[in-house]
Order: C-alpha cells, then structure tokens, then sequence
C-alpha cells in the first residue's frame, strides 16, 4: 500500500466507486412495472411500432436490443476519437 500523490487519485476513486455500489445496493430500490391497461385498444401507429421493434434482426436479437447495443457501441467509439482531437487541438493552439 504505497500512498504518494499519483496512486491518492486511484485510491480515492476505488472508495468512492464501492461507496456509491454499497448506496445502490442498500437504498435505490427497484420500481416494479406496472401492467398496461388492456381495456383501451392500442392504435396502429403503436401497434405498428411495437412490431418492429419486437422483430428479430440477422443476430438473433430484437430490434429494440440492436438498436441500443449499437448506441452504446457508438457512444464508447466516439468518445475516444474526440478526445484524441482535443488533445491534439492542445498541441496546435500552443
């Protein structure tokens, strides 16, 4: 256990982190959902959309699934190119 100014960061953030796991687990419960009313007939448009987001795409998965998967692939993706271009829009404004 080496405590100097570079590792006090990581230290902080690992206590931090498992305190904020610790609140979750204890105090954030989860909301249950409630059933939809099946007295009122759903409209096409939403029946509509339903289907396809409930249909199956080539991997197996729905589409709704796909679509999520795809924007948090995208969102990691970018993330690191726009900080590369930060961190050289550093260097040229120097």
């Amino acid at each position: 256990f080496l405590l100097n100014e570079f590792t006090a960061p990581g230290y902080f953030l690992s206590i931090l982190s498992a305190f904020t796991i610790g609140l979750l687990m204890t105090y954030f419960k989860d909301r249950r959902r409630s059933k939809p009313n099946s007295n009122r007939p759903k409209s096409k448009k939403r029946a509509g959309i339903e289907h396809v987001a409930a249909s199956k795409t080539s991997l197996g998965i729905s589409t709704h699934t796909a679509c999520i998967l795809g924007c948090m692939y995208l969102n990691a993706v970018v993330k690191g190119v726009i900080s590369c271009f930060e961190t050289l829009g550093i260097q040229v404004a120097q």
